[in-house]
Order: structure tokens, then C-alpha cells, then sequence
């Protein structure tokens, strides 16, 4: 056991928070999705990578997503895919096929995408993108049980803020993630943790509602 200070820890280098992992669990296993804010360095992506860890010996299925150097809704969807399609637990028990699926999405959100690269994404208002949307929720009855972590989302969401309708934009996101938190039948919660608390930013920005299903 080391004490590291900075990077994310695991293994034997984690120690401690034994009972804020009880009690995270003891949420998760009641159908609560969670919101988990702290600064920089005290540990909160060491935890919640010590959550994903444990999903294993719970046979859930646990997916780790990073954000931060997103800079719009397709790169949040294409960070999201690429990670459901990397997890060996979920692909395992789905067959080949479930990476192929998945990658065949990924294709599909570059056609999003101008030939200079530029955005052409209409959230609610594009056939393309509505079909994304649409296979994305019906990825998420294949999961079973399981957590979903979206790491440094506000930094994500404040990039989004600067750009051209924005507002409008960070708010589609927001509500669409809320959508996929409300579908019945499924099983996986989300987690949302980030040096910039979610709380803070939602209410900022009169977004408070799109979060209240969270703890």
C-alpha cells in the first residue's frame, strides 16, 4: 500500500471509505443514480473506480466514462459508445456481436460530422440523430444491473455553454440523459462526478430539474 497523491489509485494503493462505499452501494442497490462532487486530488475517481471494480463480484455491469476533453454532444456519445463497447464483463456475456453493434453506432454519429469536421448536430430535430438516440435506449435493456459513470460532465457542459446555442444545447443533453434514467425496465444507474459539482452548474443555469431524479 502506497500513499499517492494525484493520480487515480486501485488496488491495494485504495484504502478506506469503507463505509461511503457501503452507502453508495446501498443507493445504487435501492435504483438511486448519484452525484458525486469534491476538488481536485481527494480521491473522488479513485472511488468511483473502486465502484466499478466492485461490480464484478456483485455480477453487475460497470462502465467508467470520462469527459473532460469532450467538446459537444458527439463527443460525449462517441466517448459513451467507444467505453460500452470496450467492457469486456458486458460484451462477454452478449457474444461478438455486441461490440460490432456498438461500433456500427459509432459509424453512424461520424456521419454527424461535416467532411472540415464541423458539427451539423441537431438533438431533437435530425433523423440521424433521433435513430442514435433511439438505439442508444435500446442498448441499455441488454446491460442488466449495472452503473454508469460520467466523469468531469460539468466541464464538458461549460465548453458547450460557450458555443453557439448553447444554453439550448446543454439542456437537450441534460434532458436526454434524464430520459435514459426514467426508462422502465432498465436497471442501470448513473453516476456523475466531477471536480465541478453538477449541483452548482444546473442551478446556475435554471437546469435544476433535469438532475432531480438523482442523489
Amino acid at each position: 500500500m502506497r500513499n499517492i497523491i494525484g493520480p487515480p489509485v486501485s488496488g491495494d494503493d485504495f484504502f478506506g471509505r469503507d463505509q461511503e462505499l457501503a452507502n453508495a452501494w446501498h443507493l445504487l442497490e435501492n435504483g438511486m443514480s448519484l452525484r458525486i462532487s469534491a476538488p481536485r486530488r481527494v480521491g473522488k475517481t479513485s472511488f468511483v473506480r473502486r465502484l466499478h471494480q466492485n461490480c464484478e463480484s456483485r455480477d453487475w455491469t460497470g462502465f467508467y466514462v470520462n469527459v473532460e476533453d469532450k467538446d459537444n454532444e458527439v463527443g460525449f456519445i462517441e466517448a459513451l459508445l467507444e467505453n460500452l463497447a470496450s467492457e469486456k464483463s458486458w460484451s462477454k456475456k452478449l457474444g461478438g456481436k455486441a461490440k460490432d453493434t456498438i461500433l456500427s453506432f459509432i459509424k453512424s454519429i461520424e456521419t454527424l460530422k461535416t467532411p472540415a469536421g464541423e458539427l451539423k448536430f441537431k438533438w431533437a430535430h435530425d433523423e440521424k440523430t433521433l435513430a442514435i438516440q433511439k438505439d442508444i435506449k435500446e442498448l441499455l435493456f441488454t446491460f442488466g444491473e449495472g452503473i454508469i459513470i460520467i466523469d468531469e460532465l460539468p466541464v464538458l457542459l461549460n465548453r458547450m455553454l460557450k458555443q453557439e446555442n448553447g444554453h439550448q444545447r446543454v439542456t437537450d443533453l441534460l434532458h436526454w440523459l434524464r430520459s435514459l434514467r426514467q426508462l422502465s425496465g432498465v436497471k442501470m444507474y448513473w453516476i456523475f462526478c466531477g471536480s465541478v459539482s453538477l449541483d452548482s452548474f444546473v442551478k446556475r443555469h435554471n437546469l435544476s430539474l433535469t438532475i432531480n431524479d438523482t442523489t
